[in-house]
Parts: C-alpha cells; structure tokens; sequence
C-alpha cells in the first residue's frame, strides 16, 4: 500500500517510523513534568483543621537550598502576622517554609504582598493544599466575614 500526496510517498515502513519518532520526542519533553495535587476542601473545613488563622504581610523571603534526597530545597518567608483570626501566636513576626512550587504545591512568595495562612500547630510549613495564599487586599474583610462566621456557629454548637 502506497499513498503518494504532491510528490510525497508515503509506506508502511515510513509511517512507522514517523509514529515512533513522535512518541518519543513527547516522552522526552514531558520528561519533567509535575503538578500539585491536593484534595478539595471547603472553607468550614480549612477553618476546622487550622490551629491558627491569620493575616499577614511577607516581609522577605529566601531560598533554603537542601541536602537531596534527604532533605529538598524549599523557600522560607519572614511574614509580619497583621490580623489573628484564630488560635495564637507567640510573636508578631513568624517564619513558615514552604515548598519551591513545580508540582510540591508550595505557596508562592511575594514580598509585600498579603497572605491567609492556615497554619497547624507544630508545623512551620505552609502549602497551597491547606488553603494559604496571597490575597488582594479588597479581599481581607470578606474573607475575615466568612471566617469569623463559621467560628461563631462553631462556638455555638
């Protein structure tokens, strides 16, 4: 079976060969792909496994870099802590480490801007999955309504 199209003869063998070109150059520019996978929660249930809730404002941030494999790199923030929704902390300033992002669903880190963090009680990390992040800031009070709200009914259960 031969098909020729414009002077273009296309066989059997050539087609195969053209199939198994392609398969692997997509297998070797997929090679390093990741993405972050968390489970879906709600706000009543971030607000339910969080010791702590707040806002604040990254003040700086680096790069940690670390001892692969035991230990990978990761980013740590010096946030200024601006409005405690829930729980307590022991300073105004806090350091939380997070992942470097692609596919460890680590928080990305800007400085200045503002963040909710919904932090566990004995970790210092933070990621996308508990539900932390940079807000805008026309966001503060909706997001403070909503929150307060569900501790209130909380409270009063």
């Amino acid at each position: 079976m031969n098909i020729a199209y414009v002077g273009l003869q296309i066989t059997p063998k050539n087609f195969m060969r053209k199939i198994l070109l392609a398969s692997f150059l997509t297998l070797l520019f997929s090679f390093n792909a990741s993405a972050c996978s968390c489970s879906l929660f709600s706000i009543d249930e971030r607000v339910k496994n969080a010791d702590q809730i707040y806002f604040a404002t990254l003040l700086g941030a680096k790069v940690v870099p670390g001892d692969y494999p035991a230990k990978w790199p990761h980013i740590e923030g010096n946030f200024q802590v601006r409005k405690l929704l829930k729980g307590k902390v022991e300073s105004e300033n806090v350091t939380l480490t997070t992942g470097m992002g692609n596919g460890d669903c680590g928080v990305s880190m800007f400085v200045a801007e503002t963040y909710i963090i919904f932090k566990e009680s004995g970790r210092d990390g933070i990621g996308i999955c508990g539900g932390s992040g940079p807000i805008y800031t026309f966001q503060e009070d909706e997001i403070e309504q909503k929150i307060r709200k569900i501790l209130k009914a909380k409270a009063g259960k």
